[in-house]
């Protein structure tokens, strides 16, 4: 990995810092028979309670990030795909950021079905389902509607490593990448076969040839990045017009 790409890497991560809570070491048990003050402060409890969520995940990503870097830097042919040690060490952190980072998606869901008081049941919330949703309402102009919209824009950008940084579809590469461990091939795996799976990689006719983790590593955390773009902007720039 050349200092340019380590660089460039580093400003990324350098983007993500903690979200601050609204009521830091407060919290309420119970909702019966609250006045609306208290209501408005149990709906800041339960953001924070998803904030400290995401805060962890965040931190997470950016110490994975780090000592991938490091492995990055030190193998020379880290640019090729095909598996090695050093590969397959990468590959370990690369995976582990691309679950991670999934796992944000689903959050900011369910931050913005608290922060809007939607009232989704929790345990059946979906990143792509929740805003697929709510974006189906696109010509209508009240904030809740454009920010889903937004989101629900970025996630079917399609995939574009030629323009400048970042690059386009980066939601919709990771998505793939994902898809492909439990739909297809190992996707960090050099697999030869009759070409009846569909597979991420390089996408040749009976072969799965992995891309490499320096790619992988740079869409990865632009989409990182994303995710936590609006996460702050529903937490900071929509709680109190509710």
């Amino acid at each position: 990995m050349q200092q340019s790409e380590k660089k460039y890497l580093t400003s990324l991560i350098d983007k993500v810092n903690i979200i601050d809570k609204y009521n830091e070491g407060f919290y309420i048990m119970g909702k019966n028979s609250l006045d609306e003050n208290m209501k408005t402060l149990v709906n800041f409890n339960d953001i924070d309670s998803w904030v400290d969520n995401l805060n962890y995940i965040n931190v997470q990503v950016k110490n994975s990030a780090k000592t991938l870097f490091d492995i990055l830097e030190k193998n020379k042919d880290i640019k090729h795909s095909f598996s090695g040690i050093e590969n397959r060490e990468a590959y370990y952190f690369t995976e582990n950021i691309m679950f991670r980072v999934s796992i944000l998606w689903d959050l900011l869901a369910q931050l913005t079905n608290t922060v809007f008081q939607l009232n989704e049941n929790v345990d059946g919330i979906h990143h792509w389902a929740f805003f697929e949703k709510y974006a189906a309402n696109s010509k209508r102009k009240e904030p809740f509607y454009i920010f889903t919209k937004s989101v629900y824009t970025y996630f079917q950008e399609i995939e574009c490593s030629q323009d400048t940084n970042p690059w386009k579809g980066n939601f919709k590469f990771a998505k793939n990448l994902r898809n492909s461990f439990t739909h297809s091939l190992n996707p960090h795996i050099v697999n030869f076969n009759n070409g009846s799976f569909r597979r991420q990689g390089n996408k040749l006719k009976g072969a799965n040839i992995p891309t490499s983790p320096l790619y992988e590593t740079k869409r990865l955390l632009e989409d990182f990045v994303q995710a936590y773009d609006f996460i702050v902007d529903v937490r900071n720039n929509y709680v109190k017009q509710n």
